[in-house]
């Protein structure tokens, strides 16, 4: 029988930052998830800021969050409205090997598997313009300077495998990515422990609703179906739950600012959470503190 899950509460940024170093030791990656908004650029810097512990020359992170992307701006010829380029930081060491390391041609070997644009980097003024077929100076969507940019992050860490002088100070990489609305991954099921916690201990907060449906629209996805009323089809109370997940989950309630449900409310949050958790059998992890853990 496999060991169950356990997850690490921790008080601030810091202790999680230094827990990820630590795992790294003995590890080759860690994979993080986490909403939009909830931290993950400030623990990246926090991870960043730490590998920096000695002075500017001791940095040994290579990160990639919501501060590179800063380092590209658009530049979009507002007067002619022709020359569209996307300008970049040159005092930022991100961008190091670019002109001595011919990383254009580094960069390009992955673009065309995905886009069929092209670039040039102008080193005298620092930006980058783009190209389609016959036209110049073209201004490409988000989506595809997102996708641009995981390139020309995706040959720096393959400069850096290669020893690569320029990059020899990376000794970790660490990636924020936005969140996506994918089907249950371990994050889904750790928030489900949360809930039943609550549950159990009977500190139950109006946001939860909020928290209970989103899991059981990412079930519902899992199985096939866009309806989050395919996870609890069939149940006894199926239309009272579905009335209660549609009005209770659409409050405006602040996870930041945590109000106490009514008692009915609990009694109606503990029904549907126990029907859900019967008709699926997850394997839940248990939550640990970190207090609990170093003592």
């Amino acid at each position: 029988m496999s060991k169950p899950k356990i997850i690490h509460e921790f008080d601030d940024l810091s202790k999680l930052a230094d827990k990820l170093m630590n795992d790294l030791v003995q590890l080759d990656f860690v994979v993080m998830y986490a909403y939009n908004g909830t931290g993950k650029t400030r623990v990246s810097v926090e991870f960043k800021n730490k590998g920096k512990q000695g002075g500017e020359d001791k940095r040994d992170t290579l990160y990639f969050n919501a501060f590179t992307e800063d380092l590209f701006i658009w530049d979009n010829d507002l007067a002619n409205d022709r020359e569209r380029v996307l300008k970049i930081n040159s005092d930022s060491k991100f961008f190091n090997g670019f002109k001595e390391l011919a990383l254009e041609e580094r960069i390009f070997s992955y673009l065309e598997r995905y886009a069929d644009f092209n670039f040039k980097i102008d080193y005298e003024d620092w930006f980058i313009s783009f190209t389609k077929g016959e036209t110049n100076n073209i201004k490409i969507s988000r989506g595809e300077e997102m996708m641009f940019r995981w390139c020309i992050l995706l040959a720096i860490c393959e400069l850096t495998i290669d020893g690569a002088e320029a990059y020899d100070w990376i000794k970790c990489n660490l990636f924020t990515l936005r969140n996506t609305n994918d089907s249950p991954y371990f994050h889904h099921v750790a928030s489900l422990s949360e809930l039943k916690q609550a549950m159990d201990q009977g500190i139950i907060k109006t946001f939860y609703f909020n928290i209970l449906r989103s899991i059981l629209e990412r079930t519902a996805s899992f199985f096939g179906s866009d309806r989050f009323g395919k996870c609890i089809h069939g149940i006894e109370d199926e239309v009272l739950f579905g009335r209660a997940l549609n009005l209770l989950s659409h409050g405006r309630y602040s996870v930041y600012e945590p109000i106490d449900m009514s008692e009915d409310n609990k009694d109606l949050f503990k029904k549907i959470l126990t029907t859900f958790l019967e008709k699926y059998q997850f394997e839940l992890p248990v939550l640990l503190t970190e207090e609990a853990h170093t003592a």
